[in-house]
């Protein structure tokens, strides 16, 4: 087993008992159920922890006339967002603002945590890059369809009519291979600037 960490090792101690029933109720078993709680997935519990406590901080002093410090860090971040949106290209893409800016605050969250001694970022582990670009995957399609109907299964079709039976295997392929593809360069690339 690789090195535990200790508020993993807390979770463990502790909560074993409450992780492997859920484990059990959706038909998994851990692999060893002493110790049925990832670094990866403690981690992650942490940073959402921390992002709700940051929330419920923040949500009752905003103020359009006396912003605080925080306030203005997440303005910031929003004003960042908007802009990258704006300048990409993206068609309304003050609709998506906010699934953007959620999956920005936590990647940029689950990152930083990792520079904290005795803490890891979860990010190094494939299973949350995966996640994380499956979730989007799904995100963007229900989108296209949703803003273009069946006419967002056109971009698959390619440029030119006649090559569509060529381009709609390819694109396809592609389509579906790119959150794992993204997810396993970022982790390899997260992986290496940890060693």
């Amino acid at each position: 087993m690789e090195h535990e960490l200790a508020l993993t090792a807390l979770f463990n101690q502790y909560l074993a008992g409450p992780a492997n029933a859920l484990l059990n109720a959706l038909g998994f078993h851990a692999e060893n159920p002493a110790h049925p709680w990832p670094d990866w997935l403690v981690m992650q519990l942490l940073v959402v922890g921390l992002i709700m406590a940051t929330v419920a901080i923040l949500r009752p002093q905003l103020s359009a006339e006396n912003p605080g410090k925080l306030q203005h860090v997440f303005e910031l971040i929003y004003e960042f967002i908007a802009n990258t949106i704006s300048e990409v290209g993206v068609h309304h893409g003050e609709r998506y603002i906010y699934y953007i800016g959620t999956i920005f605050i936590f990647i940029l969250s689950m990152n930083l945590i990792g520079l904290i001694p005795g803490l890891d970022s979860p990010t190094n582990y494939i299973y949350v890059t995966v996640g994380l670009a499956v979730v989007t995957f799904f995100y963007y399609n229900i989108t296209g369809f949703k803003e273009l109907g069946i006419g967002y299964l056109k971009q698959f079709a390619g440029p030119v009519a006649w090559l569509a039976p060529l381009m709609i295997p390819i694109e396809l392929i592609s389509h579906l291979c790119g959150p794992f593809r993204s997810a396993f360069v970022y982790t390899a690339t997260c992986s290496r600037g940890s060693r």
